[in-house]
């Protein structure tokens, strides 16, 4: 019989060690590891588990804040330009006073080059970080999708999606290979998807 592979797997193994081992003591009477020890084991496991995973959550969460705060600063720049556009009716010269400058002319938007270097930084019994980095051309990204496939690929389903080339995706399917893979896009389209990257949680 095969060691397991994946955590949930390692860990059922061992209560059922445990249980075994308590239960039958007339046949396992002096196992190297008693059940105490494992059973000592498991419990210091699962409070860095849920250690880790409240980091996880912490994280996503100041994430989110930055965006936000982020966003403030944006709307209250545009909120400035504009202004400044209006008053001195585009004058370029003095737009450069504000490290600004006239608008441009419109030009056609192109969608997004494909996202680059999907990775697994951190992952838990049903949750996942990944990071990766921006297309290295095409048009400008708006936001990113973040696709899974439960089928290998054959078919892909939206399971989040962000501003930043980072994402927390949680209360994803367990014990099954999934697949996952970032998608860029603008008010002109999606862009090529990144690399995929497999996993089983």
């Amino acid at each position: 019989m095969r060691y397991p592979t994946t955590e949930n797997e390692q860990l059922a193994l061992a209560m059922n060690i445990v249980k075994g081992l308590t239960d039958h003591t007339d046949i396992y009477p002096t196992p190297p590891i008693l059940p105490a020890a494992l059973q000592a084991l498991i419990d210091t496991y699962l409070d860095k588990r849920d250690a880790s995973d409240t980091l996880a959550m912490q994280t996503r969460q100041a994430n989110l804040d930055e965006a936000v705060a982020l966003e403030a600063i944006n709307a209250a720049n545009k909120s400035d330009l504009r202004y400044a556009e209006n008053t001195v009716n585009n004058n370029n010269e003095k737009l450069k006073l504000l490290s600004w400058g006239a608008p441009a002319p419109p030009t056609k938007m192109q969608i997004p080059g494909a996202s680059r270097a999907l990775e697994i930084v951190r992952q838990g019994n049903d949750w996942i970080f990944l990071d990766w980095k921006e297309p290295a051309d095409g048009g400008k990204v708006a936001s990113y999708k973040i696709m899974r496939s439960e089928n290998g690929g054959e078919s892909w389903t939206e399971a989040g999606s962000n501003i930043l080339s980072e994402y927390t995706l949680y209360n994803q399917p367990a014990n099954k290979p999934l697949l996952y893979q970032v998608v860029a896009m603008n008010r002109a389209g999606l862009g090529m998807p990144s690399n995929a990257i497999s996993v089983t949680l």
